[in-house]
């Protein structure tokens, strides 16, 4: 996604632990989740047990599916990083890209998605990624 959006890092930034708490909305578990990029995240709400899941899967009634491989910078992980949710005891779950608001019916989906293929596609491309323009 970057070499299409043209997107910059920050100048200066912290990385989160995967497990750190952060304090905010009664608190927020850091959930590393890597695959769609290195560093990708998802954040569980601990009052709720909801977890929003970020990039990880799409969440529509006509398909439900892992990020294409040509958008992930590290797709040998992203079976590790959905297994790891599916372990997990969630409540709901809050995707990036969804049709309809409902965090129990996008865990729904999910773990209807991991029974039909508890794995990415098998074919995944390499990816290339272009460094996004510097400058004015």
């Amino acid at each position: 996604g970057r070499a299409l959006t043209c997107w910059k890092s920050p100048s200066s930034w912290t990385p989160l632990e995967d497990g750190q708490t952060l304090p905010f909305s009664g608190g927020l578990r850091v959930v590393h989740l890597p695959g769609h990029s290195a560093g990708h995240c998802g954040f569980l709400h601990l009052q709720s047990g909801v977890l929003f899941s970020g990039d990880l899967f799409a969440s529509y009634s006509f398909s439900v599916h892992p990020p294409p491989p040509f958008l992930n910078t590290e797709p040998s992980r992203l079976r590790e990083s959905l297994s790891k949710v599916a372990s997990m005891d969630l409540k709901g779950c809050i995707p990036n890209h969804y049709d309809s608001w409902g965090p129990e019916k996008h865990l729904q989906r999910f773990r209807k998605m991991m029974k039909r293929s508890p794995k990415p596609p098998s074919r995944v491309r390499e990816t290339v990624l272009l460094s996004p323009p510097h400058g004015g």
